[in-house]
């Protein structure tokens, strides 16, 4: 292992250790702390034996990051600022953030002030909370977005030889595409969910096995988990939808995973549910503003509302049997 991408790592451990101590400080710049990480330039040296003016400035400019862009710089195996990263590098970096974000994000969804809102003049606290709410939210992003294009670019390539096709994805993609189940599993209720899901469900059917039992099992861990039922829903209608798509030819492991589904709906309950839902489509549109509220105050209770459990319940029974 070179010096350049053992620093590297120990940067990564340095970096996760640092935000976890102290979540707030994630999205503040590091400017004047990069002198100690010269040698990134090092790679570059022992590759062809300089360093051009344009790396020096990348390098530089990577050192005023906040620690939660140097991890994303670090998890791409294909930096702007850096000169390379080894797989084995993204990879790490890649679960570091996983660790992270599992750790400093919320149970519940982050609502952004709309601009309205923006022009009332607010507390300091507040003004931190808004800073660190919508900082979280970009970063979370860039992160899912990095995840998606790494489980994208890691598939087997086709080969005009069969036997030259490859049957496994890249150990980075399948890092990539088991870090989304994870957080699948621990953030299925906070914002960007449908993007999860959305990946998570088309590789339910993968080939390698790894990757099929790690999203099948993920998904059966929400279905157990998920108390109101429309992530379930939502779920359910995806894979179904999926299964139709390919023609019904999926691996068996897929259809399994609707056994994990807590179905207690019965037929009244169902009918019951359909009328309140639909008494409460009509009430929202009386009062789009207050129910806004009242529905995220419903995300973020614990308590669970039985006529939307039982419709969701239903709609997922439909889907299964359809």
């Amino acid at each position: 292992m070179d010096r350049g991408a053992h620093e590297k790592r120990i940067l990564i451990s340095q970096l996760a250790e640092s935000i976890l101590n102290k979540p707030d400080g994630a999205f503040s710049s590091n400017a004047g702390q990069f002198h100690q990480e010269e040698h990134f330039s090092k790679e570059k040296k022992q590759a062809d034996g300089s360093t051009s003016n344009e790396d020096r400035n990348g390098e530089e400019f990577f050192g005023r990051l906040s620690k939660m862009r140097m991890l994303l710089e670090l998890a791409n195996p294909e930096p702007k600022l850096l000169p390379f990263n080894d797989e084995h590098t993204a990879r790490l970096a890649m679960v570091s953030l996983l660790a992270v974000f599992q750790d400093i994000l919320p149970t519940y969804r982050i609502r952004l002030p709309t601009e309205a809102e923006l022009t009332v003049r607010v507390s300091k606290d507040v003004k931190k909370t808004r800073d660190y709410e919508r900082n979280l939210l970009s970063n979370y992003q860039s992160y899912l977005k990095l995840l998606a294009e790494c489980w994208k670019n890691g598939q087997p390539k086709k080969a005009k030889n069969r036997k030259d096709f490859g049957s496994s994805p890249s150990p980075l993609a399948i890092t990539a595409i088991l870090s989304l189940c994870s957080l699948l599993k621990t953030a299925y209720l906070f914002n960007f969910r449908s993007n999860i899901v959305s990946i998570v469900i088309r590789s339910m059917n993968s080939k390698c096995e790894e990757v099929r039992t790690s999203c099948c099992d993920a998904v059966k861990d929400v279905f157990v988990k998920d108390t109101q039922g429309d992530v379930s829903l939502e779920i359910v209608q995806a894979i179904s939808t999926m299964i139709k798509n390919r023609g019904y030819q999926v691996n068996a492991d897929v259809i399994r995973t609707f056994l994990s589904l807590p179905l207690r709906v019965h037929e009244d309950e169902a009918e019951a549910a359909k009328i309140h839902e639909k008494a409460q489509k009509k009430k929202r549109k009386r009062d789009q503003e207050r129910a806004a509220i009242e529905d995220e105050l419903k995300e973020g209770s614990a308590n669970v509302d039985k006529a939307l459990l039982a419709r969701a319940q239903a709609e997922s029974l439909q889907a299964v049997l359809l």
